[in-house]
C-alpha cells in the first residue's frame, strides 16, 4: 500500500513539473487555439462553369470541382466577364462533378462562371 502511494505521488510531481516548464509561442496562451496575429480567410463559395446549354428547355449542365457540388434546390448566379447575366436553380446531379440546373432568369452561354449566392 505504501509503495502505491509513493508511486502515485511521484507521477503527480513529474506531470506538474512538465506542465510548468512548457513554453508557448509569443502571443499564445495555454487556452488559446491560434497565435495572436493569425489571419483567417473565409471559405470561397462553390463555383463552376457551364458546360452545356439547352435554351429551348431552359436548363444547363454545370461542371464543378470535385467535392464542390452545391445542394439540390440551391440558387446560383451566372457571371460573364464579371457581370451577372442569369440565375439558376440546381435540380439534379448527373455524374460526379456535373449538376443540372434550371435557368430561372437571364441567358447563359457555355463557359460562363457559376457561383453560390
Amino acid at each position: 500500500m505504501a509503495l502505491a502511494m509513493v508511486l502515485s505521488l511521484t507521477a503527480c510531481a513529474s506531470r506538474s513539473s512538465k506542465s510548468s516548464s512548457q513554453s508557448y509561442p509569443a502571443g499564445q496562451t495555454p487556452g488559446s487555439s491560434a497565435p495572436a496575429g493569425t489571419i483567417v480567410t473565409p471559405a470561397r463559395p462553390k463555383s463552376g462553369r457551364i458546360s452545356l446549354v439547352n435554351t429551348s428547355a431552359r436548363y444547363v449542365i454545370v461542371t464543378f470541382s470535385l467535392g464542390q457540388l452545391p445542394a439540390r434546390e440551391s440558387h446560383l448566379h451566372v457571371y460573364r466577364d464579371g457581370l451577372k447575366v442569369a440565375e439558376l436553380k440546381i435540380t439534379d446531379y448527373s455524374r460526379d462533378i456535373n449538376a443540372v440546373a434550371d435557368i430561372i432568369a437571364g441567358e447563359c452561354q457555355v463557359g460562363d462562371e457559376v457561383r453560390e449566392n
